[in-house]
């Protein structure tokens, strides 16, 4: 009772100790955690809740703001193009059908008969007039009154004269008929002044060309068509026409351009801007001006983007004809602009999506958190010492079962006590019956010891040194702890052990060793390597054949150790020599059960690498070489090394010494 008395206070005292522990490990944790953010959101389940939730709220209204801005962005760029791509194909309609008349008005005067007749006959006699000296004549008058005459009519009879800034016929040799409903606010057209005519205007180029200043009305804008006028393949002059520019802007008064965005026309290789009721000449960028639609493949316009310095742009091409394209450019900030409504609304959606989010993290806290911080208070009551079973955690979800769980181990804890109350007094009993049945070793010793005195004694010198040497095995085997030891201390061991061998096998095998260098002899090499070696070479080598000799020889290889055992006993094959090397074979009736060459090879290879270790070569019926190669050390990593309990090693022989073998 006394026992049980102070294996109770024990445990209590032990139970004391792990419920203090315990209890301060919590008590402890709060206090590293104030303040600490970090510290709160690892240990709290409700924080990672909040914070999951919060993440998932800001990816998916991130997701779907951003789905949402580029969906409502392209959009409104669809609509702006297609709006744009609307109107500029009404404008380019109307502008067409007035270029298409004035081409007529310019080639149908060009092409008259009468027109070219007079204009002809006009320079046959202005020829013959600066040959005679003459000054002009009335036939040269009523010539250019009847072509002027022809322009009036032909004039008067398009839909779009009211357009017509010039229109002038001229031989190029100073005979000009012009004919102008702006000569109240333009200087006269003079044979002296013609070549002003042509100072922005190329005049071997017939057709539309781009917008020019009128030379003789300077800060007016016209556009020129320049045409030749021919008779039976001979070039008499040229027709220009100069069109005032309201032929464009009578057609973009009514048009308004998209926020941020600005009108242009192409002419050719010209561009030009819309600004305050004129046209500027500009640049486009190149990836503009090189999309024009193609109208021979049925293309009306075309869309591209394109960077301009300080804004990204959309440029909207549209084919008035095949020189003349008008474009209209959309910038990407009008397109956000636009959208102030839509992302008010994205808005909105988003802040109702945290709010939802807040809802269910209260619901959360309320159905989980609250649950959990009454199972993390039972638990602290278990690490007390409280082993009730409280049934109010066995909620009907989850974490309910957590709580079953918890009063199942508070049970088993319980049960667990009481079986280590009755294990410690079980133990007790034990160490009684363990301290009846316990033989001291220096018994053993001493009794081998008398046994040799006495084989002296009675002249038994082979019992004397059979018993010595027995009794130096069992207590090398017994008391030397050492992992690494000298390697004249582990021959010391073999010779000891092969002299109890060499009684029991009537002196019929013998045994000698050699070594190179008897330094090498100092070398450490792992407790208990050889024995394995020579007592399977005795078992499997020499008792089948009945006898024989081992050799074991110590030699040095670079940084390794080489040490071979050889024996002349039956040999093994191929496949014996793997059953060996991979303990299928191994022998369990020698000193050491369970511990056989495999182990030995194993271990070697555990402690070294895979380079060293043992390799077996053997000629049936002739010889069996075993090799063991090992790192050459003097020292273990760690330091010293533990000295023999026995002392100082018995020295090896050699082959200088005697033989020993069966006395």
């Amino acid at each position: 009772m006394p026992g049980k008395a102070r294996l109770t206070d024990n445990m209590h005292k032990n139970d004391a100790n792990m419920t203090r522990t315990n209890s301060d490990a919590p008590s402890a944790a709060p206090n590293r955690r104030r303040g600490r953010f970090c510290g709160a959101f690892r240990h709290s389940i409700k924080a990672r809740l909040i914070f999951m939730l919060v993440a998932f709220a800001t990816f998916m209204s991130s997701v779907m703001l951003i789905f949402s801005l580029v969906l409502i962005n392209n959009s409104e760029l669809q609509s702006l193009q297609q709006n744009a791509e609307y109107n500029l194909s009404l404008i380019a309609n109307l502008i067409s059908n007035d270029l298409t008349q004035l081409t007529a008005l310019v080639n149908s005067s060009a092409q008259d008969k009468n027109l070219t007749e007079n204009l002809a006959r006009l320079t046959s006699l202005a020829a013959e007039q600066a040959d005679s000296g003459s000054t002009g004549s009335a036939a040269m008058a009523a010539c250019k009154l009847n072509i002027y005459n022809l322009l009036y009519d032909n004039y008067l009879s398009s839909p779009v004269h009211l357009y017509v800034r010039r229109l002038i016929a001229g031989d190029g040799q100073g005979q000009l008929i012009q004919l102008s409903h702006t000569v109240s606010r333009s200087e006269p057209l003079t044979s002296y002044n013609e070549a002003s005519l042509f100072t922005d205007i190329d005049r071997q180029t017939d057709g539309w060309q781009g917008i020019v200043t009128d030379p003789l009305s300077p800060g007016d804008q016209a556009i020129p068509y320049l045409t030749s006028i021919s008779q039976d393949d001979t070039t008499l002059g040229y027709m220009l026409l100069l069109v005032n520019t309201d032929l464009f802007t009578d057609r973009l008064e009514g048009y308004q351009p998209a926020v941020d965005g600005d009108l242009y026309l192409q002419l050719n290789q010209s561009s030009y801007v819309y600004q305050n009721g004129r046209f500027v000449q500009t640049a486009l960028p190149a990836l503009v001006t090189a999309s024009r639609p193609d109208s021979s493949a049925g293309e009306e316009y075309r869309t591209v983007r394109a960077a301009q310095p300080g804004a990204d742009s959309y440029w909207v091409n549209y084919t008035i004809r095949s020189d003349f394209v008008i474009t209209q450019q959309v910038r990407q900030r009008s397109l956000w602009r636009s959208n102030n409504i839509w992302i008010s609304f994205l808005l909105l959606i988003i802040s109702m999506i945290f709010g939802l989010a807040a809802i269910i993290a209260t619901y959360l806290t309320h159905s989980i958190s609250r649950p959990i911080l009454r199972l993390r208070q039972r638990m602290r009551e278990l690490a007390s010492g409280d082993f009730t079973v409280d049934r109010r955690l066995e909620w009907p979800s989850e974490i309910g079962d957590i709580g079953q769980s918890i009063n199942q181990t508070a049970v088993e804890i319980q049960k667990l006590m009481d079986k280590r109350l009755d294990d410690e007094k079980q133990k007790q009993n034990l160490k009684y019956q363990m301290l009846q049945n316990q033989i001291n070793p220096h018994f053993l010793y001493n009794s081998l010891n008398s046994i040799k005195w006495m084989a002296t004694l009675q002249n038994a010198s082979g019992i004397a040194e059979m018993v010595t040497a027995l009794s130096r095995l069992l207590r090398t085997v017994s008391k030397d702890t050492r992992e690494f030891l000298p390697l004249k201390d582990e021959l010391a061991f073999i010779q000891d052990y092969f002299v109890v061998q060499s009684y029991r096998y009537g002196g019929t095998i013998d045994f000698k060793t050699h070594c190179d260098d008897p330094a090498l002899l100092d070398l450490l090499i792992p407790r208990f390597s050889l024995q394995p070696l020579i007592e399977n070479a005795i078992f499997h080598g020499l008792e089948p054949k009945g006898g024989g000799q081992i050799e074991l020889s110590i030699q040095a290889e670079a940084a390794d150790l080489i040490i071979n055992v050889t024996d002349n006993g039956v040999g093994m094959d191929p496949q014996k020599i793997h059953q060996v090397l991979s303990d299928e074979a191994a022998y369990h009736g020698g000193m050491f059960r369970h511990f056989g060459i495999s182990s030995v090879n194993q271990r070697f290879k555990y402690e070294f690498g895979p380079g060293y270790g043992l390799k077996i070569s053997s000629q049936p019926l002739v010889y069996t070489r075993m090799s063991l190669r090992l790192p050459r050390q003097t020292a273990r990593p760690d330091g010293a090394v533990s000295p023999s309990p026995r002392g100082p090693g018995k020295p090896p022989q050699t082959n200088a010494d005697a033989k020993q073998g069966g006395s």
